[in-house]
């Protein structure tokens, strides 16, 4: 048996955020320049059970502190979108230049800190082989909530508030087997109970142009807050050693072919997808 403790603490800087979210069309405000770097820090306490090479059970709680998170924030902006203020139909999604009619704003994004966010939970995971076959699982349960808004956030969330797209539980197990030059494992996985947009709702109100962007902003946006029960995932790797450094692969993903449910509602992810190649090692 061991027993362990840790603290963390990480620091990631405004800018790194700025490059990864660009895509979204950011109207580079110049409250932009202010944001403050996000922070993690906190303790994990764990007890770890092994009897051999056998078996083992590993029990962990964490209690972590996350301030400084960047988000891109629905703001009015005014302005003609893309393809406005020649008679053209700006269409798409927020943040993608829709106007209500008879007014001069349209719907744009800002980065901005959010504030301090707290994560607990506890994490289970153990396995179990013998005779080339093994079996493992892990099983996770998170309450990420909004402890405190920083100044100047204008978004939806408020303080007790669920964070958005941050699964409640998560599961996954894993069979495998390995004998000879032969090696194969499946895996199945599923992350429960989220809450974020209703995309398809939120994009109909944009679209249908009745409606002005400030009823689709800040605290508007929680009426179109939904929960996700997740999907059930499986994917399998078959491998088979040619010659000591060579190895032939075969991966499956997606064997459920499942390609909606998550993270929301209008993201298509990729169906079954089946790769096979070579490995070589040096």
């Amino acid at each position: 048996m061991k027993v362990r403790v840790a603290y963390g603490k990480a620091i990631r800087p405004a800018e790194t955020t700025i490059r990864a979210t660009s895509w979204m069309g950011m109207r580079g405000s110049a409250g932009a320049s202010n944001l403050s770097p996000e922070e993690q820090s906190g303790v994990e306490a764990g007890v770890d059970l092994l009897v051999g090479r056998l078996m083992a059970l590993h029990v962990t709680r964490f209690d972590q502190l996350a301030s400084g998170l960047i988000q891109p924030v629905a703001v009015s902006s005014s302005g003609p979108g893309p393809g406005e203020g020649d008679g053209g139909g700006g269409g798409g999604g927020p943040g993608s230049g829709s106007r209500a009619p008879n007014d001069g704003r349209r719907i744009a994004y800002d980065l901005q800190n959010v504030g301090e966010i707290t994560n607990r939970g506890w994490e289970i995971s153990g396995s179990a082989g013998a005779r080339g076959l093994s079996v493992s699982t892990a099983y996770s349960i998170v309450d990420s909530r909004v402890r405190r808004l920083a100044s100047g956030y204008t978004g939806d969330l408020r303080p007790g508030d669920r964070m958005l797209e941050v699964p409640e539980r998560t599961l996954s197990a894993t069979a495998g087997y390995a004998r000879g030059p032969w090696s194969a494992s499946v895996t199945g996985s599923r992350a429960y109970d989220w809450v974020n947009y209703d995309r398809l709702a939120l994009a109909a109100a944009v679209e249908a142009g009745d409606r002005f962007p400030r009823d689709l902003i800040g605290a508007q946006l929680r009426s179109f807050w939904r929960l996700y029960p997740g999907v059930n995932r499986l994917r399998a790797n078959l491998s088979y050693d040619l010659r000591r450094a060579l190895s032939l692969v075969v991966s499956a993903d997606n064997l459920l072919d499942h390609q909606l449910g998550e993270p929301d509602n209008v993201t298509v992810l990729s169906g079954r997808t089946i790769t096979g190649g070579l490995r070589a090692r040096f």
